[in-house]
């Protein structure tokens, strides 16, 4: 995955951590993402690994009133770690883990939260939580995230994650693009 599996139709409005790898980001950035944009819809991004390095975050995101939501993708491994290490040794040590329930710590921290159980609930909760005024918060177990549905025709403005290829203003793909020079 890559850059182009993530379009943006405006400048700045997908932030994306190095290699899609960086554990803890997604919260911090949709705080600062709704900071700097209050009247923007901010969506988070992450896997349960990634998530729960910052879930500390959850009462800074309350305390400073960021509504934003907050999709965890949940296996109960450090996905890219444990795909990563089984790719260079065959195998994997170290990288599976036992998750909080997700619910109720959004409820800790006085915010709603969900269990997404299957892939047709997952828009109609995504739009409910948008029209929230607090941070909101899905948990959504899979296997790979492909097995969860395109998201609702209004929101593919800034998602289609059913796209290999983001094609830019001029109508080029990425690799018909000059690449930068360094």
């Amino acid at each position: 995955m890559d850059r182009s599996d993530v379009p943006a139709y405006e400048p700045n409005t997908t932030l994306i951590a190095n290699g899609l790898a960086g554990m803890g980001f997604a919260v911090p950035a949709a705080i600062a993402a709704k900071l700097v944009n209050p009247s923007t819809s901010v969506v988070a991004v992450s896997g349960d690994g990634g998530f729960v390095m910052n879930a500390q975050e959850l009462e800074t995101a309350k305390r400073l009133k960021t509504a934003f939501v907050n999709v965890i993708w949940e296996n109960n491994q450090f996905g890219s770690i444990e795909w990563k290490q089984r790719r260079r040794f065959g195998r994997s040590f170290g990288v599976d883990f036992t998750n909080p329930d997700f619910v109720a710590l959004a409820a800790a921290y006085g915010l709603p939260g969900w269990r997404i159980g299957r892939a047709d609930e997952f828009s109609e909760r995504l739009a409910h939580a948008l029209t929230l005024d607090v941070r909101a918060s899905s948990s959504c177990p899979s296997t790979t995230a492909s097995t969860w549905p395109s998201p609702p025709a209004w929101a593919t403005r800034w998602w289609r994650p059913d796209r290999r290829q983001s094609r830019s203003t001029d109508g080029t793909a990425p690799e018909e693009r000059p690449r930068a020079r360094r």
